[in-house]
């Protein structure tokens, strides 16, 4: 299902637990593709399917070097250091196969937890 800010999203979940993909101009006038996993919960489900995409996206693009496609994994700090797939799914990097030349771990406080109220 696409949302738009002019329509109400009927899945029961945020706007953007759904995903998205855009292609945007560069200043240099090159493409390039962002693509947000779609995520239905604030917990780190979604980690090892953001690397496994960049890892498929490189096989197709024969990306060996691993050098045009950089996964980004956004983290609330309460599910980043409470989710044993953080972790794991770090811990990927290790294996041939999965290796995705490195992502980009992004942490953000959001306060305890994501449904918590800060007081």
């Amino acid at each position: 299902m696409l949302c738009s800010a002019d329509l109400c999203c009927s899945s029961g979940d945020v706007k953007y637990h759904l995903g998205m993909s855009h292609t945007r101009v560069t200043r240099a006038g090159k493409d390039i593709n962002l693509s947000l996993m779609a995520n239905p919960s604030h917990l780190e489900a979604v980690n090892p399917l953001v690397e496994g995409k960049a890892r498929a996206k490189q096989h197709y693009m024969k990306d060996k070097d691993r050098k045009r496609v950089l996964p980004v994994v956004l983290h609330g700090d309460a599910a980043f250091s409470g989710q044993g797939v953080v972790f794991e799914t770090q811990a990927l990097s290790g294996l041939e196969d999965y290796n995705t030349g490195g992502s980009v771990q992004v942490v953000v406080n959001n306060q305890i937890g994501f449904t918590t109220d800060p007081e």
